[in-house]
């Protein structure tokens, strides 16, 4: 019995000491943030924060290796396409006779097939990319504070901060403020 006991107390003492959630985090790297910059640091009290949320890269045909892979059978499809174009526009700028005609032919039929089929594998790039998240580069949290003006009253302020990975404040931009 006694050893539950210790063992539930470790495991509460771990809990309690843990670097804590992702957004508990922000908030702190952001309350430390403010109250190094502001003209008064006593006078900076914070009102409410926002959810976090957090930016990627996102770029599935640039990070994922069947986003690559796919992303090159499209360029290749594309410029078979383009081959055969060029081939037909050469036949047919000249005077052509009938063989000409139907090579012609036979090459737009064949640049319209891999048309076809890079719009497919064009069609499965974008859809999957469009699900694809890619590593977290940073976040972003909107907080609402109360400070000083700098010549005595209070005033309500809201900002957008933009933290890295490491939950370092990297920038903040001001908005507005809606009562």
């Amino acid at each position: 019995m006694k050893y539950i006991i210790i063992a539930g107390l470790i495991l509460l003492t771990i809990a309690c000491n843990s670097s804590g959630s992702k957004e508990h985090r922000a908030q702190s790297a952001i309350k430390l943030y403010m109250r190094g910059i502001e003209y008064d640091g006593g006078s900076y009290q914070p009102i409410s924060f926002d959810t976090l949320t957090y930016d990627t890269t996102g770029l599935y045909w640039q990070e994922n290796r069947e986003g690559i892979k796919l992303d090159s059978v499209v360029t290749s499809l594309y410029d078979t396409v383009g081959i055969f174009n060029r081939k037909v526009d050469s036949l047919l700028n000249k005077a052509p006779n009938r063989f000409q005609l139907r090579q012609a032919e036979h090459y737009k039929s064949i640049a319209e097939r891999y048309n076809k089929k890079a719009m497919l594998a064009d069609s499965i790039l974008q859809s999957k990319g469009a699900k694809y998240k890619g590593k977290t580069i940073h976040y972003n949290m909107v907080h609402t504070f109360r400070a000083d003006f700098g010549f005595g009253s209070k005033g309500v302020f809201k900002r957008s901060f933009k933290l890295d990975t490491g939950f370092t404040v990297i920038d903040f931009s001001e908005m507005d403020v809606k009562k």
